[in-house]
């Protein structure tokens, strides 16, 4: 009897198989110091609940003689094929094909010669009343079809692709390859026919290194291990050969690792020497500097060596599942060590290239990384142009540094000075270096000799200088930007070709006011400078601002909780800038109607405006637009009660920011509402604690501070909260901010209640009792809303009441008055009225009948 040869590197003495194996080979596998790996034979025989598996990885992966060491303790009859290029030749397949599978079922080979190789529905239908006879003789029975990487023929792979389909029950088909096989998987995936064993399950973890070295009575410990991992990627060849160069000094040393690492060296560089050609060497060379592995990349970096490096499965192999190629980490290694061997010129050509893949493909910050190792500094400065507003921080914060550099070295393009700022801006570097930096550059223009492009840079200078001066103004609390955005319009009106989109930052902030400040005075100041800014801007033609001081005016009005005046300024915003370029200003018009529609118990209103802004959401004009749709739905969702409905994104952790305005921060604004109600506690008192060295915007500090004095009161940390909650208070009083005090109405009322009681508190009692009336009064509508949403949508989330409001109901239910509840119960009036806000509360409701209604549908009493 005759078995399958194994691709292993440590397999010595044999010690017998079972006679089920049958084998098309003469050579016989043998087992004596062979280390069995418990977590392997687990994967294997959880695969063996799936008709078709699929092992594929290099060479030196041990493949082979895990399957074949599993079957030698398994109950099952395994038919072994180790396939040969020739068997792409249908005729040569079918002939070993029938001499394998009669040598168990020898009646079955007149069947199979008379079927001959299938191609049509009917002959593999034939095929599988075989395959049910077989199965009939075996409890189980397994075909394995080693190196299936040689089958490239379409007919035999769609062979193996119908026989995935019509295998018995009790019949395995295992495919043995050296890379993913040609076959759709795809299809066998979504139908659990298959089950894939791939390098990652081959190779050692640290634990199987430990207990292998421990098998070779070698002395290791767990970080010795982790290193051997570290240099080896498990790659269970090297830590053979590793271990067995141990084995005379019986303990590990650190020089092996590089005496391993030399050996696989040689053996990689005298089998390379055999099979590749000079220019595939280079191109592998190529590749080893980046870390992209796309199949999209490679192959248009390799163009017509693609199918060279197709045949170099042993190191290297195209997995399309994914899409890409997987690397042998060593080989990669070897590729690393060897770089020297290319130009200056052939390595800045492949950064430049990957540069340009990794933009195209959406990968910015790589390709700015890729561009500044080709030095390609015109590169970057293109890339960060076709920013159009606000540059997100990570590329900022990377590019500011290159453009750094640039600034010291000289060079310097006439868009270089422009975008430098708008970095310096991105980051929030508002302070007295980068405006020396501004009027540096511009006195550098001014003095250049005039030309359209000097003009430009002068204009879109100046416009930076006015953008800064307005953000500058919540630190420094002056309001004078107006006289900037005079300059730039003298300007521009000179250079009437001359115009640039650094104003359009303002629209697209966070915050429309960036008032800091709780001075009287303060916002008054701003709105003036607002309206003079607006009309320079709008003199040179520049509309960006259209609607924006209305915005501004509205969402004054609705931290003032002058809900009226509000929605009139806010309408007159959304009507003036309901067209694409305008719609930075227009969504976040939508986004504070929407608030005033449930602040008024308005939940259809509501519901329209979010619609609304669906439609925006649609028009790909607008850059923002999924962005500021998932914030929407963010708002409207946590007004409901119904954190877990906000998008996803906006539940991670929070957006690093680096002004109060700008528009980063606008997501954390609902991330804060959000942890507020999910009870995440840690977690937000966190962000509020890093948020007190940035410069904020007065209602965000107000905000804020409101519910870290609510997070603290729920902690039972009374104190704090009090001195919180006052803090608060003296930030909001000398404007009359007063909406963010009852938003949270429950808890508000809760606090303000408490507060009420305490004798040394230090804010007006008047103003508490006005808080609290609001507060309950906003709670009622809050129910209205969420008890119309769940309605709607036939939600049935009643929530549990207690023992006590269980009695108090019923007790109300048949009409007792809470003077006679309180007698009946022997508790007191107070706590009676306490003990029904709360059922009301928990019902969602804000009245008697409705609580009875409620109760009745949902069996609570």
């Amino acid at each position: 009897m005759t078995y399958a040869v194994c691709d292993s590197f440590y397999i010595e003495k044999g010690y017998g198989v079972k006679p089920h194996f049958i084998c098309n080979t003469n050579n016989l596998i043998k087992f004596g110091s062979y280390f069995k790996r418990k977590r392997l034979s687990r994967i294997i025989n959880n695969a063996l609940k799936y008709p078709v598996i699929t092992i594929y990885a290099g060479s030196g992966y041990g493949k082979t003689v895990e399957l074949h060491s599993f079957f030698q303790e398994f109950d099952s009859t395994v038919i072994w094929n180790k396939l040969k290029r020739q068997d792409n030749i249908k005729e040569c397949f079918w002939k070993n094909f029938v001499a394998m599978n009669s040598k168990s079922h020898p009646k079955i080979r007149e069947a199979l010669i008379t079927l001959g190789f299938p191609e049509t529905d009917d002959s593999f239908a034939a095929l599988a009343k075989i395959f049910q006879e077989k199965a009939k003789a075996s409890k189980s029975y397994v075909l394995v079809y080693d190196d299936f990487h040689l089958i490239h023929n379409p007919d035999l792979l769609h062979f193996f692709e119908k026989t995935a389909g019509i295998i018995p029950q009790n019949m395995h088909c295992i495919l043995i390859s050296r890379t993913v096989p040609k076959i759709n998987m795809v299809r066998m995936m979504m139908q659990e026919k298959v089950f894939i064993i791939s390098e990652s399950d081959l190779s050692f973890n640290v634990n199987e290194i430990v207990e292998y070295f421990e098998q070779l009575n070698l002395q290791i410990n767990k970080e010795d291990a982790q290193n051997i991992f570290y240099n080896t990627a498990g790659w269970p060849f090297a830590v053979n050969l590793l271990g067995r160069s141990l084995l005379k000094s019986l303990k590990y040393n650190h020089f092996a690792l590089d005496a391993m690492n030399a050996n696989v060296f040689k053996l990689i560089e005298k089998e390379l020497s055999e099979i590749i050609t000079p220019s595939l060497r280079k191109l592998l060379l190529k590749i080893s500097l980046v870390d992209i592995f796309a199949a999209s990349y490679i192959d248009g970096l390799s163009g017509t060596l693609s199918n060279e490096i197709h045949e170099l499965h042993d190191y290297i192999r195209h997995d399309f599942h994914l899409n890409t190629y997987i690397i042998q980490p060593l080989f990669l290694k070897y590729l690393k060590a060897h770089q020297h061997e290319l130009s200056g010129d052939d390595k800045n050509d492949t950064y430049k290239k990957s540069g340009d893949w990794c933009y195209a493909n959406g990968y910015h910050l790589d390709a700015l990384c890729y561009y500044e190792k080709s030095k390609d500094y015109d590169a970057i400065i293109k890339k960060i142009a076709l920013y159009d507003l606000h540059i997100p921080y990570d590329i900022a914060n990377y590019a500011v540094k290159l453009f750094d550099h640039i600034h010291k070295s000289g060079i310097q393009s006439h868009s270089f000075y422009v975008l430098h700022i708008k970095l310096k801006i991105s980051l929030g570097q508002i302070n007295e270096n980068t405006l020396e930096l501004i009027q540096e550059y511009i006195r550098i223009n001014t003095a250049r000799t005039k030309s359209c492009e000097r003009n430009f840079s002068i204009a879109a200078l100046l416009d930076c200088l006015a953008v800064f001066q307005m953000l500058m103004s919540t630190q420094t609390d002056k309001y004078i930007f107006d006289v900037y955005f005079s300059k730039a319009s003298d300007f521009h009106k000179q250079n009437p070709h001359n115009t640039s989109n650094v104003l359009n930052i303002i629209p697209a902030h966070a915050w429309a006011s960036v008032v800091g400040t709780n001075r009287p005075k303060a916002h008054e100041e701003y709105f003036n400078a607002l309206t003079c800014a607006i009309t320079y801007a709008t003199s040179i033609g520049n509309n960006c601002f259209i609607g924006f001081d209305s915005l501004a005016q509205g969402e004054l009005y609705f931290y003032k909780n002058t809900l009226n005046l509000s929605e009139l300024h806010l309408k007159q915003s959304a009507e003036t800038a309901n067209t694409p370029d305008l719609y930075a200003t227009y969504s976040r018009a939508l986004i504070y109607l929407m608030k005033i529609a449930f602040s008024n118990g308005n939940f259809s209103r509501a519901t329209e405006l979010l619609q609304m802004m669906k439609t925006v959401a649609n028009d790909k004009n607008y850059a923002e637009r999924s962005i500021m749709y998932d914030i929407a739905s963010g708002v409207y969702y946590l007004e409901l009660r119904q954190p877990d409905k906000i998008p996803e994104w906006l539940k991670s952790d929070f957006s690093s920011y680096t002004h109060s305005s700008f528009v980063e921060n606008y997501a954390n604004r609902v991330r804060v509402q959000y942890h507020y109600l999910k009870k995440n506690h840690s977690t937000l008192l966190s962000y509020i604690q890093k948020t007190t060295t940035k410069p904020l915007v007065l209602f965000e500090k107000i905000e804020l501070k409101i519910l870290e004095a609510l997070l603290r009161y729920q902690l039972k940390q009374r104190s704090e909260a009090f001195a919180t909650l006052t803090i608060a208070y003296e930030s909001a009083a000398t404007n009359n901010i007063i909406y963010p005090f009852i938003r949270h109405s429950k808890d508000m009322r809760t606090l303000t209640s408490a507060m009420l009681k305490d004798e040394f508190c230090q804010i007006p009692i008047s103003w508490l009792e006005d808080i609290n009336r609001k507060a309950s009064a906003c709670a009622k509508r809050n129910a209205k809303v969420i008890s119309e949403y769940k309605q709607i949508h036939q939600i049935e989330e009643p929530s549990v009441l207690s023992q006590r409001e269980l009695a108090v109901l019923k007790d109300l239910t048949v009409g007792l008055t809470r003077a006679e509840i309180a007698a009946t119960q022997g508790i007191s009036i107070n706590t009676v009225k306490m003990v029904i806000n709360t059922i009301y509360n928990k019902l969602s409701v804000h009245n008697l009948p409705e609580a009875i209604r409620i109760a009745t549908t949902y069996n609570i009493i």
